[in-house]
């Protein structure tokens, strides 16, 4: 394929999207990190696309001046972050609309990816921060939870959802994997809470303001449309947290460090039930 790159339409820790031909994007793996993640990435996106999930198509592998990329179909409509960086006022409303794409998605069932408890098993592994004996409590959390077959994206958040009227694509598949829905909600929790914004963030009050009430709605949303319950989500929040810190992010290591902890003493006290997750 000769096309040529077209505007840049994103950029992420791994990897930059570009245009590339009509009604296609690029994502190009960044110099120098492993090509099998970038491949990985392909077949999970296949697999949940078998499942039904609204994920862009894949086209096929390109390499473009020596890297490495996926050749998707580009997702229509707007990215639902500049929805709500266009009226923040909506935030309830875009909240309740992130859960109602999230309860549709993790309606879906798979049998073609890794299941989360493994995925998340390596990550808690990784979490070099926490000491060894953390990291075992962590691993014992996980261990005595629930498998699932739901299609779990991993990373679901208002940047990797796009809106068109009332159709959504939900795009960036990398951390896809199978498992109990409360996973997914339980990672995205994290991601939208006010710990995943940098402090040096403009005007960062108001912003929190702002992820306080999608996140509320957010959650009101999950558990009005589906079985999944406060306590649920509550048991996965040690391990997603662990796991989330091995990713090195670092205005998140603080908070992630004091919360993990808390939910240690609690878990050695009196069991995970009780208190909202974050």
């Amino acid at each position: 394929m000769t096309t040529r790159l077209g505007r840049l339409l994103g950029q992420g820790r791994t990897a930059d999207v570009f245009e590339f031909g009509d009604g296609l994007a690029i994502k190009l793996l960044r110099p120098g990190l492993s090509e099998d993640s970038l491949r990985s990435e392909a077949e999970k996106a296949k697999a949940v696309i078998l499942a039904g999930a609204p994920a862009p198509s894949v086209q096929g592998l390109e390499r473009i001046d020596g890297r490495l990329g996926i050749v998707f179909e580009r997702a229509n409509g707007a990215m639902m972050v500049d929805l709500i960086i266009d009226a923040p006022g909506k935030a309830m409303h875009w909240g309740s609309r992130l859960g109602t794409v999230h309860v549709a998605m993790l309606s879906l069932s798979t049998d073609r990816l890794a299941d989360v408890k493994d995925r998340l098993r390596a990550k808690i592994a990784q979490a070099l921060p926490l000491s060894r004996g953390q990291r075992r409590k962590a691993r014992d959390a996980l261990d005595a939870l629930p498998t699932g077959s739901a299609v779990l994206h991993g990373d679901f958040h208002p940047l990797n959802v796009f809106l068109a009227g009332s159709r959504a694509t939900v795009i960036d598949w990398a951390d896809a994997s199978r498992g109990p829905a409360a996973a997914d909600i339980a990672r995205t929790l994290w991601l939208i809470s006010p710990h995943s914004i940098p402090p040096e963030a403009p005007d960062r009050d108001r912003v929190v303001q702002i992820v306080d009430d999608i996140r509320e709605a957010y959650l009101a949303e999950i558990f009005a449309l589906t079985d999944v319950d406060p306590d649920q989500v509550d048991e996965w929040a040690l391990p997603v947290l662990a796991g989330r810190l091995s990713e090195g992010i670092e205005h998140e290591r603080v908070a992630l460090l004091a919360r993990i902890g808390q939910l240690i003493t609690r878990l050695g006290r009196a069991g995970m039930t009780g208190a909202a997750p974050y």
